[in-house]
């Protein structure tokens, strides 16, 4: 697209309807992507109580860019020209950068028309004005801002432009958040222009799916799990012979497609029980638990094959290697000691360690010849998987727990830190290739899909990058943390959310698909087998949802 730069404008254009243009519709895409992965900040700034501000749009990197505050003028004035007024202003700091710009604009476009700024109270020194410019009593006026929220910005200079006996012909913004101020505007008859609603950004968490009779609930099975607990409990695996779950009632499950226990394997006692997801391998049912053993059962009755201890707690999940025939597992050990693991998975044999000065909790992900974990001391360490030596680490600003994929096509590990970040890494060497930030305590696994990485996070969102630039595709927004890691299946993710839902999602576009609410937050990741859907809730249940012919 050719750039649009108020600068290039040399001469006077009586086309007062820039946006018409097919220049202007590619233009409004160019600015919604520089939106998502410019403007929209996650995790960083302070909100209420002190705590980190979950998300924040930051509209000054738009309209201090000559690019693409150029766009945005010309969006603004392709509404703004619809009207009969002689001013336009606004009270915030960035409806005075979009009313300079489009005084200046109007100005190009031979619609000569003067601005005002209003401060959102009365200067104390000076001239002691609240609203600077030559507005005139009985003037016509449209109120421009740059989002419209629940600020009562726009409402606050409207109530003072009336005061003056002036008339708004209509309140024009960038960003329309669709509650309360938008509400009463509309209510009171007023007319809003808006470039972009808040759902087409997907910031929205109060959007309606598209299909919302794509699943019915077929059963459900109590027992599961008995507490609430912000990480991530067991992920069920399925196969054509059942589903196989860990309980924090310190137990291994087996269940069939009608919902019924097969068998059920107590482990060891300890208060947190089995957060970890077992594996199915060759028959047998791999599982930790937080006792700190591992288990080896009977896939068909759960009878105890081998019990290896490893460590004081395991909360993490092992991987398996079908090469060498070995698991790999995550250890947490006394006074806040990690280590990997390396065990023979006929014999349970512990066969090397690997030891961390801190908590290794997660999965470790097999990647050709190398095994590839996170730490609690911020590092991703990358060894070799014959016999545990470090090939590289990687130091970032945060825990690294569960969050870390492999992409074959690319070479590139990805991985989730508590300081926020995504991190995309080159498995080779170990070197930084890009880093976006998505939130704070970020713990999820990225999930990888087509072209590209798709991360929950606890700000609410679920975010789509380009895997090799991390160019930001599309965002997914929930009413609270999205504390489930992502799953695909047929071109659709799956992801549960603290708001107890547990939500399906296009892969593409983000699309807003199906919802079901649960009693309890979701922090495991969903499964899906044939044309079931599987999801364990908090709430103690395991969910079995049907698709819909």
């Amino acid at each position: 697209m050719e750039s649009t730069t108020l600068m290039n404008r040399t001469e006077k254009n009586t086309d007062t309807r820039p946006e018409k243009t097919a220049e202007m519709a590619g233009a409004k895409e160019s600015l919604k992507s520089f939106i998502l992965n410019n403007a929209i900040v996650w995790g960083s700034g302070v909100g209420e109580g002190g705590k980190p501000h979950k998300r924040s749009v930051d509209t000054k990197q738009i309209f201090l860019n000559p690019e693409y505050c150029s766009i945005a003028a010309q969006l603004y004035y392709g509404r703004l020209v619809k009207y009969d007024f002689d001013y336009v202003g606004g009270m915030t700091m960035a409806a005075h950068l979009v009313t300079a710009s489009l005084v200046y604009l109007g100005s190009l476009y031979g619609k000569n028309f003067e601005g005002f700024m209003m401060r959102k109270e009365q200067k104390h020194y000076g001239m002691l004005k609240q609203i600077e410019g030559n507005i005139k009593n009985n003037s016509k006026v449209v109120i421009v801002d740059d989002v419209l929220s629940g600020g009562k910005f726009a409402i606050r200079t409207i109530q003072a432009v009336e005061a003056m006996g002036c008339k708004v012909e209509a309140v024009i913004c960038l960003i329309n958040y669709e509650i309360d101020d938008n509400k009463y505007l509309l209510e009171q008859g007023y007319n809003v222009e808006s470039i972009f609603m808040q759902s087409e950004l997907g910031l929205s968490g109060n959007s309606r799916p598209k299909h919302p009779g794509l699943y019915r609930l077929k059963w459900k099975l109590r027992g599961i799990n008995a507490t609430d607990y912000s990480a991530p409990k067991s992920t069920p695996f399925v196969n054509k012979n059942g589903i196989y779950i860990g309980s924090d009632q310190s137990k291994i499950m087996a269940v069939d497609f009608d919902g019924k226990v097969k068998w059920e394997f107590r482990t060891d006692f300890h208060e947190h029980g089995v957060h970890s997801s077992p594996i199915v391998v060759k028959g047998k049912v791999i599982c930790p638990g937080y006792d700190g053993n591992l288990y080896s059962l009977d896939e068909t009755d759960g009878r105890l094959i081998w019990k290896s201890r490893l460590s004081d707690f395991i909360g993490g999940s092992p991987a398996y290697d079908p090469e060498l025939d070995r698991i790999y597992i995550e250890l947490e050990h006394a006074y806040r000691r990690g280590a990997l693991a390396c065990v023979d998975f006929e014999t349970g044999e512990l066969l090397w360690e690997f030891t961390t000065p801190e908590y290794t909790p997660g999965i470790p992900i097999i990647f050709q010849d190398k095994v590839i974990f996170g730490c609690n001391d911020h590092c991703l360490y990358c060894l070799d998987k014959h016999d545990g030596k470090m090939l590289w680490k990687f130091r970032a600003y945060g825990e690294l727990k569960n969050g870390k994929s492999v992409d074959a096509e690319t070479g590139f590990a990805y991985a989730t830190s508590f300081d926020g970040h995504v991190y995309c890494i080159d498995v080779g060497t170990g070197k930084l290739n890009w880093k976006r930030k998505l939130g704070y305590k970020l713990h999820s696994r990225p999930l990888l899909w087509k072209d590209r990485v798709i991360v929950s996070s606890i700000s609410n969102q679920m975010t789509a990058m380009d895997k090799k630039s991390g160019k930001v595709l599309w965002y997914f927004t929930t009413r609270d943390s999205v504390t489930s890691s992502p799953f695909e299946h047929g071109g659709i993710v799956y992801a549960g959310s603290a708001d107890r839902n547990i939500y399906a999602i296009g892969a593409k576009s983000g699309e807003f698909i199906w919802k079901y609410e649960t009693e309890g937050t979701i922090t495991s990741s969903p499964r899906v087998f044939g044309d079931c859907l599987y999801v364990v809730s908090n709430d103690s249940y395991l969910y079995c949802f049907g698709k819909s012919k």
